[in-house]
This record gives structure tokens, sequence and C-alpha cells, in this order.
């Protein structure tokens, strides 16, 4: 399990690169979450038994470690943050990769949503709030 586990991040390392923009300074956020869910949707199979309840529990665990590091250096090196103290940036980046993963966790028992309508969900709710999904 862990060889499978392993390749799993693997891929997500291959996936998720980021492009520095030199003339902005800042990491190209273009789809990085889409990539991520795209990922997941290709090896769904395996994910779905990795998350699912006979599953490997730290598998949830370090795939939102895993979101955590990667999460922390975008935040950390985009200017957009900058107000931040280095406790709130974690705390944020704890939060949005629980979010991320929760929702894979329950996209992968609801497959009927596309990948990009849980990325619109994902980036609704990311970037306008719970209060954007109510206040209609």
């Amino acid at each position: 399990m862990q060889a499978i586990e392993d390749d799993i991040f693997i891929r997500l390392s291959h996936a998720k690169k980021d492009t520095y923009q030199i003339d902005t300074r800042e990491f190209d956020k273009d789809d990085r979450i889409l990539k991520i869910l795209k990922l997941v949707y290709e090896n769904k199979k395996v994910i779905s038994l990795l998350l699912g309840d006979f599953g490997d529990p730290r598998f949830h665990e370090r795939f939102i470690t895993y979101s955590t590091q990667k999460g922390l250096k975008v935040i950390e090196d985009s200017n957009e943050f900058n107000d931040l103290d280095q406790r709130q940036k974690e705390l944020l980046i704890q939060y949005i990769s629980s979010a991320l993963v929760g929702l894979i966790a329950y996209w992968i028992r609801h497959p009927e949503m596309t990948v990009e309508e849980l990325y619109n969900f994902f980036e609704e709710l990311f970037l306008n709030g719970i209060t954007s999904l109510t206040a209609k």
C-alpha cells in the first residue's frame, strides 16, 4: 500500500509544477487545483480505495500534509498574503488543504460531478467565501 501511495504523490508532484512569472514576481496560479483534480480523476479507483472506509487513514492525513506544504510555499511567495503573519498563513493553508481533501473524498463517493464542476465550486468557495454560495 505504501508503494501505491508513494506513486500517487509522485504523480501529484509532477502534475503540480508551479510556473514563476519573473515580471510579476508571482507564481502562476492558473489551474493548479484543476491539475490536482484531474490527477485524482485519472486515479480515482486507487484514490477512492485509499480514502475509503477500508483504506489507509494515514493517506488522508498525508494528502492534507502534502497539500499544506505545497500551498504554504505558494502563499509565502505571493504578495496577496503579505498582511498575514506566519501563523495566519499556516492556518489558512491548513484550512484550504483540509477543505480540498474533504471535497475530493466527497467527490469520489459522488462521481457524477465533473472535474470542472468540482473545480468551479472550490474556486467559488475559496475566492468568494461561503456567503457567495448562500447570498444569491
